[in-house]
């Protein structure tokens, strides 16, 4: 069952940025910023679980969260601006202001994006939270060190794509679409990977 519940939620993390592309208009920047978002999310969770072990613990373990998210964050507002550099390249007349604001004014069906998508998200992020940590009892068992280690795995991809999307970018101009696919796939596999072990 539970399996099945990450296959619908790796479907479903698919289908979004796909649906915003080719049925809402959503440029490649508007998938970019509802990644981040998801990015900033997941990074703001981290932080619950480790306040739910800390409480556990104790002193010594909440030093180590303020190390580990203090750390964690950093490389966070890195990945932010490195997103930027590489959308910079692929489009030179950006601006990043503008398009960040028509995101989250987006209408569809007369109702502005940013009211309903964010709210929807944060939902459904403290509902995996409840569900995969605190239901589970994973945070009794879980060290600090192991729940950003695995949290900090992700940034090493995220450079590379990264590197590499502004390296392309550079000497070769590559379609918007190809962008999306690969960000898909790509996300989906990590997600994939990464859900097979333990939370």
């Amino acid at each position: 069952m539970q399996n099945k519940l990450k296959y619908v939620q790796l479907f479903g993390d698919a289908l979004i940025p796909l649906f915003g592309f080719f049925m809402w208009n959503w440029s490649l920047y508007f998938i970019l910023l509802y990644y981040l978002l998801d990015l900033f999310l997941n990074e703001a969770l981290n932080h619950l679980k480790a306040n739910k072990i800390s409480n556990l613990y104790g002193t010594v373990v909440r030093k180590s969260w303020i190390g580990y998210g203090t750390f964690s964050f950093s490389l966070f507002v890195a990945v932010v601006f490195l997103v930027h550099i590489a959308v910079f390249f692929l489009h030179r007349d950006i601006d990043f202001s503008k398009e960040a604001l028509s995101f989250w004014n987006y209408e569809e069906l007369g109702i502005r994006q940013g009211y309903v998508l964010v709210p929807l998200l944060v939902f459904v992020a403290y509902q995996r939270y409840r569900m995969e940590f605190l239901f589970t009892g994973v945070y009794q068992r879980m060290k600090m060190r192991d729940l950003w280690q695995k949290h900090l795995t992700q940034y090493p991809v995220l450079f590379a794509a990264c590197g590499l999307a502004i390296g392309v970018n550079y000497f070769f101009q590559v379609d918007d679409i190809a962008y999306l696919m690969a960000i898909v796939i790509l996300n989906g596999l990590y997600r994939y990977f990464v859900s097979r072990r333990p939370v």
